[in-house]
């Protein structure tokens, strides 16, 4: 079996995808430099629809990485009224500050109000909360050591805490990429309804050579399912036709869930007992059709469940002295930033929800 690194990374690289230098930037429906033409307030305030916008900054010195701004010029919320948004940053969350800072300022510009928080889960914490957001925990024993076991993130208590609290009404949308945060969130994902694949989800377009690359998906090749609000949106120009991936994982569809973006056919999932370390001897299985990212409702709550983070927000790599983006700037994720807004949109639009009183 041989292998085929990113085209644009060396394995080395490749392999530390989450783990490299970071900044925060930009992307999906448009990007723009800073030098171009100013923030969309005159739409905002015409009651004009306009897509929303990564505005980049080029870094301060030779050798900083860019700076990004996320503008939402027709926000579903009037500043700092919309829903309540918490970020879970208490399960060792993976540089969940840094890694998501960007999402989290695309939540805002749609007028959600959003913290990181550090509580551990109960009935009180979720009380003021209506739409949980978890990316990316790892249990203690994970915490540098990528290695099989992955234990539980979460307590029991706070496991049933959460599920109570969806099947109430609450919002959830839990992010586990690749192995080992599918461990660490497979428990809490059974709770809700989900069995995920401890694993990493790639391309395998000629038998035997596996691809550890990014991984497009479109409406025309079928990757992306029509039918459901998040994919279609609240209006056409918000409708999802080209995202991009970043390693990630990928899970079996639920008979109750709708997926929303599918593995190619080619697709497999190899599931190292160490992170990264593949061999002709790792297990695997055929992944084609399995889902990226799906969705479900829960007594009168509604849950989200992604298998990849960096599609979700954007950072920059180092690569051999220049910077790369990676996340809804990439050329390449057209819809990314859509796709985290109308997501956002739809789990707090439930007939339960608590965010819709």
């Amino acid at each position: 079996m041989t292998w085929r690194s990113m085209p644009w990374l060396p394995v080395a690289a490749a392999c530390l995808l989450l783990a490299c230098p970071s900044a925060p930037s930009p992307g999906a429906a448009a990007v723009v430099s800073a030098s171009s033409d100013p923030p969309a307030a005159a739409a905002a305030a015409s009651n004009e629809w306009a897509p929303p916008r990564v505005i980049v900054t080029p870094g301060a010195g030779p050798n900083a990485a860019p700076s990004v701004a996320i503008e939402v010029p027709t926000p579903s919320f009037a500043a700092g009224t919309g829903p309540r948004v918490a970020i879970d940053a208490g399960h060792n969350n993976y540089r969940i500050r840094s890694n998501y800072a960007v999402f989290a300022e695309a939540l805002t510009g749609d007028g959600f109000t959003v913290e990181f928080v550090d509580a551990p889960f109960n009935a009180t914490v979720l009380a003021s909360v209506d739409l949980l957001v978890i990316v990316n925990p790892l249990n203690a024993k994970n915490v540098g050591d990528w290695s099989l076991p992955t234990p539980s993130a979460f307590t029991p208590d706070e496991i049933a805490a959460v599920g109570d609290w969806v099947e109430a009404g609450g919002g959830l949308w839990v992010v586990a990429d690749h192995m080992p945060f599918p461990g660490a969130a497979e428990a809490l994902a059974a709770r809700v309804g989900f069995a995920l694949n401890n694993g990493f989800g790639f391309r395998e377009r000629e038998p035997g050579q596996i691809e550890q690359s990014i991984i497009g998906f479109s409406r025309a090749d079928g990757t992306i399912l029509a039918g459901h609000p998040i994919t279609d949106g609240a209006r056409i120009e918000e409708r999802l036709e080209q995202l991009q991936s970043f390693t990630g994982a990928t899970f079996e569809t639920p008979d109750d869930a709708t997926a929303l973006v599918v593995m190619p056919a080619d697709a497999v999932t190899l599931m190292p007992e160490v992170a990264w370390e593949f061999s002709e001897h790792t297990q695997r299985r055929a992944a084609g059709g399995w889902a990226l990212a799906a969705v479900r409702e829960l007594g009168r709550g509604r849950v989200a469940m992604f298998g990849e983070a960096a599609m979700l927000s954007a950072r920059y790599v180092d690569h051999e002295g220049e910077w790369f983006g990676v996340g809804v700037q990439h050329p390449d994720a057209r819809d990314n930033l859509q796709l985290v807004l109308n997501t956002a949109r739809w789990i707090v639009d439930g007939p339960g929800s608590r965010a819709a009183g």
